[in-house]
C-alpha cells in the first residue's frame, strides 16, 4: 500500500525517527537546585506554623498565678519565706473578687517544677511555662534580698500573653525579724495594683500609681456613694 500511494503521489515517504530529548548536566543541576529550595521553603514553612502555634497561650488574663517567691539572701534558713510570701498574696487577691487566683499549692508546685527547670522564674519564657501550667495569664513574681540586716521584697506583675510588664510595686524593706510585716504590706501594694488593672471604674480615675489596697477601697466608697 506504501508503495502504491508513493508511485501514485510522486511523493517518497520520510521515516520519522523519535530521539529522546537530552537534558544537559546544566539544567539538570538547575532543577534539582529549585526542587531543594522549594522542600526547604516548605520545611521552614512548616516549621514557622509549629512555633507560632505552639508560643500562643491558651490562658486567661483575669486568672492570676503567684509564683514562688526566689531567696536571693544566700541564706537557704530563709527558703520558707518565699512560699509564705505566695501564699499569703494569693489569699489577699481572691479576697478582691476582682479577678480568679490559680490555687496557691498548686502555683507553687508548678513554680518550683517550672524553677528547677529552668533554672529561676525571672525570664518571660519561664513565667510563660508556669502561665501554661496554672492556665493564668497574669503572673506575680518577686524575689527577696538581704541589705544588711533589713529584708527586701521586690515584684512585678506580668501580662503573659503579651509579655508586657503591668506594673512593678515599689520595692519593700524591713526588719528581717519581722517578714510578715513586709509581707502584708507587699500584698497590699500588688492588690492595689491589680484593681488599677482590672476595675473598670478604677481605670477612669486621674490615677498614675496604683494606691495600696486599702485605700482602694476607700476611694471606691467614697465613688459609689457620692457617684
Amino acid at each position: 500500500f506504501s508503495e502504491l500511494t508513493k508511485i501514485e503521489t510522486g511523493i517518497t515517504p520520510v521515516s520519522v525517527v523519535y530521539r529522546p530529548k537530552i537534558i544537559s548536566k546544566t539544567r539538570r543541576r538547575k532543577i534539582a537546585l529549585i526542587a531543594a529550595v522549594a522542600i526547604l521553603f516548605l520545611a521552614a514553612t512548616a516549621t514557622l506554623f509549629i512555633l507560632i502555634r505552639s508560643s500562643r497561650l491558651n490562658v486567661n488574663p483575669k486568672r492570676i498565678a503567684v509564683a514562688l517567691f526566689e531567696n536571693k539572701t544566700g541564706d537557704p534558713a530563709l527558703d520558707p519565706i518565699g512560699s509564705v510570701a505566695a501564699d499569703w498574696i494569693s489569699q489577699g487577691i481572691s479576697q478582691t473578687g476582682l479577678v480568679e487566683v490559680a490555687p496557691a499549692m498548686a502555683a507553687l508546685e508548678s513554680s518550683r517544677l517550672v524553677g528547677s527547670k529552668e533554672g529561676g522564674l525571672q525570664g518571660l519564657s519561664q513565667l510563660r511555662a508556669l502561665a501554661r501550667e496554672t492556665g493564668a495569664g497574669t503572673v506575680i513574681s518577686g524575689a527577696y534580698y538581704l541589705q544588711g540586716n533589713n529584708l527586701q521584697f521586690q515584684t512585678k506583675i506580668t501580662d503573659v500573653q503579651h509579655g508586657k510588664l503591668l506594673f512593678a510595686p515599689p520595692p519593700v524593706s524591713g526588719k528581717q525579724e519581722a517578714p510578715m510585716e513586709l509581707i502584708g504590706l507587699l500584698r497590699q501594694h500588688i492588690m492595689g495594683a491589680l484593681a488599677m488593672c482590672f476595675d473598670p471604674k478604677f481605670k477612669t480615675l486621674p490615677v498614675s500609681n496604683p494606691p495600696i489596697f486599702e485605700a482602694y477601697k476607700e476611694v471606691m466608697i467614697g465613688i459609689d456613694f457620692f457617684g
